[in-house]
């Protein structure tokens, strides 16, 4: 891996660093999933800025989760770039979003259907 700096990486909660299932109510959480820790390190060391993308509303529960398990991180919903430049709220500005309900869109619509038709989640197979 390389080290690139100063891109932005949005990373969803649910099931990207906190094993997930379906969901069980606010402010249940599973443990971290394998590998998530190190990585946010190997994020955040290499100089990106990572903030955590969550549709939950308990966001002070997240934060809570996040340093209680020593998982690093910059922001929660939140970039101060949307401020900057102007931009809406509702959506986190990102060079990279990972999550795992994400489908790549390639400019081919006929593959993105059919991508959509076969989707499953990694951890719902």
């Amino acid at each position: 891996m390389s080290n690139r700096c100063n891109d932005t990486i949005a990373i969803d909660f649910d099931a990207v660093i906190s094993r997930y299932s379906g969901w069980k109510g606010k402010g249940i959480f599973g443990e971290p999933v394998s590998g998530a820790k190190a990585a946010l390190n190997w994020l955040m060391n290499a100089g990106y800025k990572v903030i955590i993308n969550t549709t939950r509303s308990e966001t002070w529960l997240v934060e809570e989760y996040m340093l209680s398990n020593g998982l690093p991180f910059d922001h929660i919903n939140f970039n101060p770039d949307n401020v900057t430049l102007h931009l809406s709220p509702s959506k986190v500005i990102a060079d990279i979003y990972v999550d795992d309900r994400a489908l790549k869109f390639e400019g081919n619509w006929r593959k993105t259907l059919q991508d959509i038709v076969t989707f499953k989640v990694w951890w719902g197979r």
